[in-house]
């Protein structure tokens, strides 16, 4: 496997990774019961507190089809943002932020796995 590819897997699996972790956070949001005020769609007539009391799978069954279109649309136009911004095949998850530590032998120990 070349540099680019090896950038490019690691990218892919950070950004499972959070997004896994996202998912977590929002299964865990919907389980507690807890939830936003208002209407989730005024035209569907279905608010948050249906949401949140359906639980957490049949809770996503509620929400209507355009609201799922605009997510998509959403994720989507954040992804090509930040795709145009970081290239996976370059950056491969290194998105500017200071290392612990500027000494290369240090950094190298840290690394390990």
């Amino acid at each position: 496997m070349d540099e680019s590819n090896l950038k490019l897997v690691r990218a892919a699996e950070l950004k499972h990774c959070r997004v896994a972790m996202l998912a977590t956070v929002g299964w865990l949001w919907t389980a507690t019961g807890t939830h936003f005020e208002g209407m989730l769609s005024t035209s569907s007539g279905v608010s948050f507190a249906d949401v949140a009391a359906a639980g957490p799978l049949l809770g996503a069954a509620k929400v209507p089809a355009a609201g799922i279109w605009q997510m998509i649309a959403a994720i989507g136009a954040l992804e090509v943002y930040w795709e145009n911004k970081y290239p996976a095949a370059e950056c491969g998850g290194d998105f500017g932020v200071p290392r612990v530590t500027q000494d290369p032998a240090k950094f190298k120990e840290a690394r390990r796995c």
